[in-house]
């Protein structure tokens, strides 16, 4: 079964992490949404992962996640303030409405007492329509400007409104964002299981193709020799299992069990004896000896 990635597991739970937030996007419940997640993402990914190693890095990573996660919340109450009603400014333009009004209309008034003047002085050329026409247009820029001046329109009270701003979080932006730190920590995790397998690789080409440590090496050379000396002077079923049981573990770590023979000779060290037999086997992998075993000769060295 192909080990999943944590995006693949995130993808899986899209609609569900979607649903949650979308019920509730406040930050703390979002927080506790991703919380959770994160949780099943781990327990998934451990689940399906062989490598300790790469559980242990993809629990630190979720680890790291998670303690980032309050930040979130970490958004104190925004207050918008408001004010209501006409400000200064609307006042001193009503102010300045009111002078020009009152000017124009106070020296409309004055032509108007000219052409008056004019007109008792006999000259024709000035007509009533004329003079009273300016004089009535003076007097309402008058009362206009002087409205504006001593009544201005009426204003609100100035006061300041306090607007609380609820923040909410957008679902799909959350998931966005949490993808692309899952591709990140896939990325790593995918790095650091290349690392460890061209580590492993440059171990086995240095131990001859066994992932059989040196320490083991020993151990099972030990155990080897004590089973042969028993099988050697006492005939068992239990001892040539036993034997048989070690033989199958070290072949499954590209190990083999060799005994003596005149063509492996140089793989033992030689101890003249009545007969000739192997006393403890030698360890080899792929050619390359590990442990050298010992062996009785009754032939000359």
């Amino acid at each position: 079964m192909e080990q999943l990635k944590l995006q693949d597991i995130l993808e899986s739970d899209k609609e569900m992490i979607l649903e949650n937030i979308a019920a509730d996007s406040s930050p703390a419940a979002v927080v506790n949404v991703l919380d959770r997640e994160l949780d099943r993402m781990l327990y998934r990914y451990a689940e399906g992962c062989p490598d300790e190693n790469a559980v242990t890095a993809a629990g630190n990573m979720i680890k790291s996640i998670k303690n980032s996660l309050p930040f979130m919340e970490a958004v104190d109450d925004v207050k918008e303030w408001k004010l209501t009603g006409d400000t200064e400014e609307n006042k001193r333009k009503l102010r300045l409405a009111g002078i020009i009004l009152t000017i124009l209309g106070l020296a409309s008034a004055a032509a108007s007492f000219f052409l008056q003047l004019s007109r008792t002085s006999e000259s024709a050329s000035v007509s009533l329509l004329s003079t009273a026409l300016p004089l009535i247009l003076g007097a309402v820029m008058i009362f206009l400007g002087g409205l504006f001046l001593l009544k201005p329109p009426q204003q609100k009270k100035n006061k300041k409104e306090d607007t609380k701003l609820e923040f909410r979080v957008n679902p799909e932006e959350i998931y966005r964002v949490l993808k692309g730190i899952m591709l990140a920590a896939d990325k790593s995790l995918e790095d650091m299981q290349e690392t460890a397998r061209l580590e492993k690789e440059k171990s086995l080409r240095a131990s001859g193709g066994s992932d059989l440590k040196p320490e083991e090496a020993e151990l099972f050379s030990s155990l080897l020799e004590s089973l042969y000396t028993k099988r050697n002077t006492e005939k068992s079923a239990e001892t040539d299992e036993m034997i048989s049981g070690i033989r199958y573990y070290l072949y499954k770590k590209n190990v083999e069990i060799v005994n003596y023979s005149r063509e492996q000779a140089s793989s033992f060290e030689l101890l003249p004896g009545k007969k000739t037999g192997t006393l403890r086997p030698a360890l080899m992998a792929n050619g390359r000896l590990l442990k050298k075993g010992l062996a009785s000769s009754a032939e000359e060295f």
